[in-house]
């Protein structure tokens, strides 16, 4: 089976997979090498270029001055490639609310080329709240219309589909979730809780207030200041347009001694950094999955995180920290909690490590994906030949994430 995953921004030549959707496609495509797929990463770049990536994919970038910018045209060559394959292939795209998406499903219906979308957020209500107006807008005209086209839609939690159906979304959905390489945790740090006088809290992530609830985190932070004073929170990533505000949040909360915010450090690896702290905490107010979360988990950390991500059930069932709802209220309860609970935290981090070690490894999410992706293309073939089409996946509605969320 042929798989061209499209992702817009991808390193042409495999260096720096340093955001959480590169970071996943990346393992993802090197998962499905493992499977016997044959994976090609489309992307564009200032120029054009074809490379061999170690893990056994190609990643083939199509020359576009303006591909930085989000209301490009896609790369013309892009669009000769697409409409000139002549074997039977599926393609992945990768992104919400991103016109680029939009315009590469256009292509691919042209061609006769079935698409799966993976938006990597659900469409919960929260991510419609900031700019209301022009999302809503383009929901209708647009965004709709790729996921009601699609073959398939992919999320990162079966329980998202609970946001697609409410918006009349009816298309079938698959969940391939975030993973981890074996070869990844040559690099973290055997997980030790020693006797520090300080405890060290850690959001690592982008530096957007609304989707990553640091507002939140910022204000539990505060609550909990008088009663647990030997606390140090670090802010950490790179911004994307709300730094400003985080440093006014916490000047407001007068907290400028025991809040630290940093940049993004590309040459040290994720679970180094979150090594290096006690507590990992991700207050999200929508999220697909949490691969940072994830890396938390490989380092034998303890968690808090809300229930609209997907590694939250993860976390629950090796009870390496806690779930909470994205509220000051709830996480502020959450950290009280994890703070009760101190003298467990070896434990709780050894269980959560066991846990990622033995469920969330790339070549068994491939594995298993893989086996949709080639159902969905086989269904797309008969059809075209006038068979009895087969099947495609169809999720089994499960519990709705919309209730309260438990530690």
């Amino acid at each position: 089976m042929r798989l061209w995953i499209f992702n817009r921004e991808f390193p042409p030549t495999g260096e720096q997979y340093n955001t959480g959707v590169i970071k996943a496609v990346h393992g993802l495509a090197a998962g499905l090498v493992e499977t016997g797929v044959d994976v090609t990463i489309l992307c564009e770049n200032a120029e054009s270029s074809v490379y061999q990536a170690d893990a056994g994919y190609t990643v083939r970038c199509f020359a576009n001055p303006d591909h930085n910018k989000a209301y490009s045209r896609l790369s013309q060559s892009l669009c000769e490639f697409v409409a000139a394959a002549d074997y039977p292939v599926i393609a992945l795209l990768n992104g919400i609310f991103n016109p680029s998406v939009y315009r590469m499903s256009r292509e691919l219906l042209k061609a006769n080329i079935p698409y799966i979308a993976a938006p990597h957020d659900p469409y919960h209500p929260e991510i419609f709240r900031r700019r209301r107006l022009t999302k809503t807008i383009y929901w209708h005209l647009f965004e709709s219309r790729l996921l009601r086209q699609a073959a398939c839609v992919q999320v990162l939690d079966i329980r998202h589909t609970e946001w697609l159906r409410r918006l009349k979304v009816a298309t079938p959905v698959i969940e391939c979730q975030n993973g981890f390489f074996l070869e990844d945790l040559k690099a973290i740090p055997e997980p030790t809780y020693g006797d520090k006088e300080t405890t060290q809290l850690l959001f690592l992530g982008r530096l957007d207030t609304h989707n990553k609830g640091i507002d939140l985190l910022i204000e539990a932070f505060r609550a909990v200041n008088d009663s647990h004073p030997a606390t140090h929170l670090t802010i950490k990533g790179p911004d994307w347009g709300d730094k400003d505000r985080v440093v006014n949040m916490i000047a407001s909360a007068n907290l400028q001694s025991r809040i630290t915010l940093e940049g993004p450090t590309y040459d040290t690896r994720s679970t180094v950094i979150i090594a290096n702290h006690d507590i990992f905490c991700l207050p999200s107010r929508f999220e697909g999955f949490g691969l940072s979360a994830l890396e938390a988990m490989l380092a034998g950390r303890v968690l808090l995180v809300t229930d609209i991500a997907g590694i939250s059930p993860h976390v629950r069932a090796s009870d390496c920290g806690v779930v909470v709802e994205p509220t000051v209220a709830s996480v502020r309860q959450g950290l009280l909690q994890l703070f009760d609970r101190r003298s467990q935290w070896p434990k709780m981090g050894l269980r959560g490590r066991q846990y990622a070690m033995a469920n969330l490894r790339w070549k068994n999410i491939a594995d298993k994906v893989a086996a949709d992706y080639r159902n969905i293309l086989d269904a797309h073939l008969a059809r075209r030949s006038g068979q009895a089409a087969i099947k495609p996946p169809q999720v089994v509605e499960k519990v709705s994430i919309s209730g309260q969320a438990g530690s």
